[in-house]
Formats: structure tokens, sequence, C-alpha cells
């Protein structure tokens, strides 16, 4: 039972990864097509970087605003 209910927690992980890039995605697409900024759901620390480097490798910019548990990442237009 407890190594199914690990496999079950790693799945639903995986599933909020997913899910935070596919917003991150949009976001960054959204910026390109001329919307101004877009702010992201709060996330963790480490899906937070990926958001980031997701950013980064569209060339727009972000940034992580608030404080824990709701910091968030906003993608915006930049001087890129």
């Amino acid at each position: 039972i407890k190594q199914s209910l690990h496999s079950i927690s790693a799945l639903e992980k995986e599933s909020v990864a997913k899910q935070a890039l596919h917003e991150a995605r949009d976001a960054i697409d959204r910026v390109k097509a001329g919307q101004e900024s877009v702010e992201l759901s709060p996330q963790s620390a480490y899906i937070r970087r990926l958001q980031h480097l997701a950013a980064e490798r569209s060339q727009v910019e972000s940034r992580s605003l608030g404080r824990e548990p709701l910091r968030r990442v906003t993608v915006f237009r930049g001087s890129r």
C-alpha cells in the first residue's frame, strides 16, 4: 500500500509540473503575440525555475514576485 501511495504521489507531482509548464508556454505565446505581461499561478521554487528557463529559451523576460507560498512567475516582453 505504501508503495502504491508513493507512486500516486509521484504521478500527481509530475502532473502539477506538466500543468505549470503548459501554463508558462501559454503565457510565453500570449506575450509574443502582443500581451504586455502574464502572471502565472503560484508554484514551488523548482517549478518556477523551470518556468524561468522556458521564458529564457523563448527569448522573453520573467521574474518571480510575491512571498511563499504565493510566489509566482510573471512573463513579460523585455529588451531582448
